[in-house]
């Protein structure tokens, strides 16, 4: 198990997810190479076009289960069964592009 600290958590997620983390940074390339220029200004023309590939890859599911490890991997459990959409998958056209967020159990904290 890892300690909970985000150095940690982002080893095991390596080490259990790399190929899903390699195929999102695969995806959002892709996307990025259909621009007709180096940046966008308009956020849709990021967030429409990856959600949809990230989707049509089913890498939004495999995410889920990223997110299922880094919770377990701090000994919590999550409150509900997170699904592949708002609240409990995103995709932004700000920082790291795909957020994933899980509200856990009664008496289960981070730290």
């Amino acid at each position: 198990m890892a300690d909970g600290t985000p150095d940690s958590l982002e080893k095991q997620v390596l080490v259990e997810h790399r190929e899903t983390v390699v195929d999102v940074c695969e995806a959002g390339d892709a996307v990025a190479t259909a621009w007709p220029d180096e940046t966008v200004t308009d956020p849709k023309q990021v967030t429409m076009p990856l959600t949809a590939l990230l989707a049509e890859r089913g890498l939004d599911t495999a995410l889920l289960d990223v997110l299922a490890t880094t919770v377990g991997a701090v000994g919590a459990s999550t409150a509900g069964t997170p699904v592949p959409a708002p609240p409990y998958f995103i995709v932004t056209s700000r920082g790291r592009s795909v957020g994933q967020r899980s509200t856990m159990g009664v008496g289960s904290s981070f730290g």
